[in-house]
């Protein structure tokens, strides 16, 4: 698991993807499939903070092409928590939230 908290293994928990974090939300509709399939529920158990950041397709690129040698997943998580730390470049917002979505 990469997105989902570790505390899925204790059913009477509730898990929580905090403000702090960045979420590809591909990904963790991937694990939480997984999951599911493996008969754990986590309905009403899990979740996400309409503060957290999303990682976007130009996150992925940018790992893709910028980050040789240096051992990262490349699913965009170093490029998202960068604009996440800068929010606004030149007027332009570069940090999308799961709360600018809903």
């Amino acid at each position: 698991m990469h997105q989902i908290p570790s505390g899925i293994f204790y059913p009477d928990k509730i898990l929580y993807i905090g403000s702090g974090c960045v979420v590809n939300l591909k990904k963790t509709l991937e694990e939480i499939q997984a999951v599911e399939k493996l008969g754990i529920t986590l309905k009403n158990r899990l979740y996400i903070s309409d503060q957290a950041s999303l990682v976007q397709p130009h996150h992925i690129l940018v790992d893709i092409h910028t980050t040789k040698g240096i051992g990262t997943t490349k699913n965009g998580i170093g490029p998202a928590y960068a604009d996440k730390a800068t929010r606004m470049e030149n007027g332009k917002l570069t940090n999308v939230k799961i709360g600018d979505l809903l």
